[in-house]
């Protein structure tokens, strides 16, 4: 079969599922260049052939949300904040994962077992990287995956860093969706998990048994950036019974240390 007939044929495919109402906001975002930053609401419906009606309701909504900002004398239209909020996102878990991969690949190593990065994702858990051995127990995680914060050591430490608006408003949305049990130990009340993330700001680190799954421990500490914000949390996951908490913690939290002052984070020095 002809090469471009294949490509063709999963263009069309693919054009199957987008939305047109989308896809246009998305092309009108990509007109804004360093060389066009700004434009009028004539010229992006025109360079989009676009008719002024609908183009005028795309460019509210992507005001309303942030994605623009419209100078309200020249009536020109420009990149918004939510853009660079999303690209700091971008960076920031670029940034982690490339600093923590030689870092953490030591740590399998040395232990072999299994070693994840994640951030918080709304009620969720985020893996950004996932480090196994040859030797580790195979867990059902991987890269990409999400698991509920009430019962994973990295959620856990994600939830208690999280400002107190901010904690309030997660724990809220987690109790309306319910604690679902997951194995022996996982959380069942909001109460439970107030008493968990407080222990955890308290020691520094959390420890979690029995909540994701049976038999299985799994240590997490916090990763920081140069605003002194939890950005990651970093865990070391494998049998309960080859899980030493001392030992792996300690190593943890120096492997955490250096990942953050990588992302410049400074340590204080008590004097």
């Amino acid at each position: 079969m002809d090469e471009k007939y294949i490509i063709h044929k999963v263009n069309a495919v693919n054009e199957k599922y987008i939305i047109q109402t989308v896809k246009n906001a998305m092309e009108l975002l990509q007109l804004f260049t360093e060389s066009a930053p700004e434009w009028t609401l004539t010229e992006l419906a025109k360079q989009k052939s676009l008719n002024i009606s609908n183009t005028k309701r795309l460019l509210n909504t992507l005001v309303e949300y942030g994605y623009l900002e419209k100078n309200t004398v020249s009536k020109r239209y420009r990149l918004g904040l939510a853009i660079v909020r999303l690209s700091g996102v971008l960076t920031s878990t670029m940034e982690i994962y490339k600093e923590a991969r030689p870092i953490l690949n030591k740590l399998v190593e040395k232990y072999n077992e299994n070693v994840h990065i994640g951030v918080l994702e709304e009620t969720n858990v985020l893996y950004l990287d996932k480090f196994e051995s040859l030797y580790s127990t195979r867990l059902a995680s991987h890269i990409g995956k999400r698991n509920p914060a009430y019962c994973t050591g990295c959620g856990k430490v994600l939830l208690a860093y999280k400002s107190e608006a901010l904690q309030q408003e997660l724990l809220k949305k987690i109790t309306d969706q319910g604690f679902e049990q997951f194995a022996s130990k996982t959380v069942k009340t909001i109460e439970e998990l107030k008493n968990d993330l407080d222990v955890i700001v308290n020691n520094g680190f959390a420890i979690s048994t029995d909540e994701l799954s049976d038999g299985f421990t799994s240590i997490a500490v916090p990763i920081l950036d140069f605003s002194e914000e939890v950005i990651a949390a970093i865990s070391i996951t494998g049998r309960s019974n080859k899980i030493n908490s001392s030992v792996h913690l300690n190593d943890l939290i120096k492997c955490s240390d250096i990942i953050s002052e990588k992302l410049g984070f400074i340590k204080r020095v008590e004097r």
